[in-house]
């Protein structure tokens, strides 16, 4: 919800609900093949499969939403289920109750997932996911109150997405299974923003209209040629379409400037085939190649990605990974447009992917049966990516800036090198603990060729988590719970402001000739829940 308000890529809450979630993968560092147009990381996210048994209905309410699912067998003796969820924004039905700058957040959401067993070894799911959100502000006629930049300003946030799609599962033989799957998604952002002027006349500032939409189809297929070796082999297509219009106000035309509009589209190809082979008894082999290919740049790119398991002794196992990944931009800057005399052009439609080598080293020792102990130090370097020449500007750097329209050169790069520690012990006996350290420096070079701190530079993030549970009643079949969580966080990196240009600009301007050479202080988290469980023959119900 509320994806690219805050920043690129990110939003404020989840739009699949947790309740829908199955076993899903996190990958960092030096991923799979099968993985692509991704720099750091990937998460891949599995929808469950809806109870074929029995029908069951879930409802939740809480401060994030108000929550119903049910799921079931679509016949009694029948294989083929469902499972559907709806969310309703609980800030939109408290909204007479918030301050008046938090009444206007509103959003739902609907997913869901068909699941059709189809002969003796084939599926079919059909699946999907949908969400609306609107949030906006009024502005402070009253002079007398103004406090914060917003206050003078009025704006009306638009949010949709969608994404639906078919899969289909079959076991070719009992070596071979195959899946294809054909898929639609979309996201529509629509974003005014309005200020009052010296004679408090309104006068429009900001206009962002961007509707992208993603159609895919991709194919795998995967072979067990030996009990020591397997191959997983396919490919994504992806045809991506747009309509881009981005404007801003300028007080040198007085009026909007078009920063982007473009209607079109283009198409991403990527193919891999990854292996694993049993070289000994404890010693594996996971090796591939990824392969890109953006229709707009034309550019394509070879990706090898490898990886060496070895189990020392039964407690004791090391691994070394490397890979090699690259990833588009958002599209819009590949759009900027620039206005000379009567001529516009778009000097970024060329610009290469960025691009990431991982390195990176395991040891997992096994401390006991539920617990176990890792140690990751890690190495990316960057290259190829996007900066402004003679500039501190670099996209490494990128929060969000819907208003872009400089020339961008493929000459900048940056690392992140550090160690990752995690102590764990499994959920057992009533308990749990997870104790995590990052411990890291993050840097680049802009387009002036000077090496710097990322924004991101932390240096440092450290997470404690513990949780017990208590069997209670006279039947034991209640369950009383606590967890609790502590994080500490090393301060965002931060540019100086630059007061004389701020002055005679009346706006804030920062010197970006000692970008990030300041920082935020540390920030520590503190989150804390109390449960209770009560278990009944045909319901069970949680009081948090």
């Amino acid at each position: 919800h509320f994806a690219n308000v805050s920043t690129f890529g990110g939003g404020g809450i989840t739009a699949l609900s947790s309740q829908m979630l199955s076993n899903s993968d996190f990958f960092t560092g030096a991923f799979p093949a099968e993985y692509g147009n991704a720099l750091s990381g990937v998460f891949d996210m599995r929808i469950r499969t809806g109870n074929s048994e029995r029908r069951e209905h879930t409802f939740k309410a809480g401060a994030i939403g108000i929550d119903f699912a049910t799921e079931g067998p679509f016949k009694k003796d029948k294989k083929a289920s469902y499972l559907v969820n709806y969310r309703y924004s609980t800030l939109a039905l408290i909204s007479p109750l918030l301050p008046e700058n938090a009444r206007g957040i509103r959003y739902q959401d609907l997913s869901y997932k068909l699941n059709f067993p189809v002969g003796k070894s084939g599926n079919i799911s059909t699946w999907g996911l949908f969400s609306t959100d609107r949030t906006g502000s009024e502005v402070k006629s009253d002079s007398t109150e103004w406090e914060y930049y917003s206050d003078r300003e009025e704006d009306e946030n638009k949010n949709l997405m969608g994404a639906a799609g078919v899969n289909y599962r079959t076991i070719i033989s009992d070596k071979t299974y195959m899946n294809v799957l054909i898929a639609a998604t979309g996201n529509y952002i629509s974003w005014h923003r309005n200020r009052l002027g010296g004679e408090l006349e309104l006068y429009p500032t900001d206009r962002i209209e961007q509707n992208d939409r993603k159609y895919t189809f991709s194919l795998l297929v995967n072979h067990k040629f030996s009990p020591k070796y397997t191959n997983r082999t396919g490919f994504t297509f992806n045809r991506l379409t747009y309509r881009i219009n981005l404007k801003q106000y300028t007080d040198e035309i007085n009026s909007l400037v078009t920063y982007a509009d473009e209607n079109g589209g283009s198409e991403i190809l990527q193919f891999y085939t990854q292996s694993r082979l049993d070289i000994l008894p404890g010693l594996s082999l996971n090796a591939g190649i990824h392969a890109q290919r953006f229709s707009l740049t034309k550019e394509l790119t070879i990706e090898p990605r490898a990886s060496l398991r070895w189990k020392v002794a039964p407690k004791h196992t090391v691994s070394l990974a490397y890979g090699l990944h690259s990833r588009l931009e958002p599209i819009g800057f590949y759009f900027a447009t620039q206005q000379h005399e009567s001529e516009k052009i778009r000097p970024n439609m060329n610009l290469k992917l960025a691009k990431a080598q991982h390195l990176v080293f395991s040891y997992e020792l096994a401390t006991g049966e539920y617990s176990r102990l890792r140690i990751e130090p890690f190495y990316q370097k960057l290259s190829d990516v996007p900066v402004i020449p003679r500039s501190s500007f670099s996209m490494m750097n990128l929060d969000i800036d819907w208003f872009f329209n400089d020339s961008l050169v493929n000459e900048g790069s940056g690392y992140n090198a550090g160690i990752d520690i995690t102590l764990e012990r499994f959920l057992h006996s009533g308990y749990y603990y997870l104790v995590t350290g990052s411990f890291f420096d993050s840097r680049y070079t802009g387009g002036d060729h000077i090496e710097r701190n990322t924004r991101f530079n932390k240096n440092y993030v450290v997470n404690f988590l513990f949780g017990k549970e208590w069997s209670v009643g006279h039947q034991k079949n209640n369950i009383i719970g606590i967890n609790w969580k502590f994080s500490l966080l090393g301060g965002d990196r931060i540019s100086p402001v630059d007061q004389a240009s701020s002055l005679l600009d009346h706006d804030v301007v920062y010197n970006e000739y000692k970008a990030f050479s300041e920082r935020k202080p540390a920030v520590y988290y503190l989150d804390f829940s109390a449960s209770w469980q009560r278990n009944k023959p045909r319901y069970s119900a949680t009081w948090s």
